[in-house]
């Protein structure tokens, strides 16, 4: 049942989509589609129940606050944009079994998301986002293939684990007993000179192209990474990587040179077990045909759905 709601979600996706001008939100609850207009997404939230995923097509959506255990899945995040701030205040601390954000960029002032309240295993997928905010404790966060110019450490943050992503700055005070590890990203700054010297940060398989001093020496680890930092003096190459070129040295070229991580794959975003990618991973409607039969009243719809 849950793949054919997926299935349905995606074609009512896909047929709004053939229409540039129509931007909808859709509410998949035990089977049943209903659908809102942009500006009543809070509306939609609101009717949901926990399980429930709530589908963005192409267009720009005002901000919102999740109170439920829910998913939200845009159609990829140059298509997909919210203009304001993504607040997430679930009550009673719960230990989510589900992406919450997927597939959701952002407009000029919009993308930043604040956590509220308490909550585990809170999975960000492939989101183009302005910044995060922790202002209650979290554990077990994945922020999974995203672009994120901000990440706000606190010490209410416990676990967080950023793979396959493309950041600029990671800043804040950390709990000394916090685990914060970034995997196969690309860091323009890491951390940036502003931040907290208790800022502390796994980096592992990454490339960073900035890196101040103190962080580097005394807090911060690298591990099988390209540090650097021409502000700093910083070059620290363990995987023996040409600076100079590597930033604008594609995947084949990252293997033919065998710059290699820990798990045998190439450094950066496009290594590890799920390379960067912002396509989103929703099923997707790869053939579909529409008749209308007149003389027998009835509608006939073949579709082809793929994994995504």
């Amino acid at each position: 049942m849950k793949k054919m709601t997926l299935i349905l979600a995606s074609l009512m996706m896909a047929a709004l989509s053939a229409n540039a001008q129509i931007s909808k939100v859709l509410l998949q609850h035990q089977g049943n589609v209903t659908m809102f207009e942009p500006e009543d997404i809070q509306k939609a939230i609101d009717a949901a129940q926990n399980g429930d995923s709530i589908f963005l097509n192409k267009g720009t959506f005002p901000g919102f606050t999740i109170t439920k255990q829910i998913s939200v899945i845009g159609a990829g995040e140059s298509n997909t944009r919210v203009s304001s701030q993504i607040i997430i205040d679930i009550p009673n601390k719960p230990t989510l079994s589900a992406r919450m954000l997927d597939g959701i960029g952002r407009s000029s002032g919009g993308g930043t998301v604040i956590v509220n309240k308490a909550v585990n295993n809170l999975i960000i997928r492939k989101c183009s986002l302005y910044r995060f905010e922790f202002n209650d404790f979290v554990d077990d966060v994945s922020i999974d293939r995203c672009t994120v110019s901000r990440i706000m450490l606190s010490e209410k943050v416990i676990g967080l684990t950023i793979n396959n992503s493309i950041l600029e700055f990671i800043y804040g005070t950390a709990n000394k007993d916090t685990s914060v590890k970034c995997i196969n990203c690309h860091l323009t700054t890491a951390p940036p000179t502003q931040s907290s010297s208790s800022t502390v940060v796994t980096f592992v398989n990454c490339i960073v192209y900035n890196a101040a001093t103190y962080h580097y020496s005394n807090k911060c680890q690298y591990l099988n990474c390209s540090v650097h930092s021409m502000l700093w003096g910083i070059y620290n190459d363990e995987c023996n990587v040409d600076y100079s070129k590597i930033k604008d040295y594609t995947a084949n070229e990252l293997d033919f040179y065998k710059y290699y991580g820990t798990d045998g794959t190439i450094i950066g975003i496009e290594g590890g077990q799920s390379p960067y990618t912002l396509v989103t991973t929703a099923p997707k409607v790869t053939e579909k045909d529409i008749k209308v039969s007149t003389d027998m009243k009835k509608l006939n719809v073949n579709i082809k759905v793929t994994p995504n």
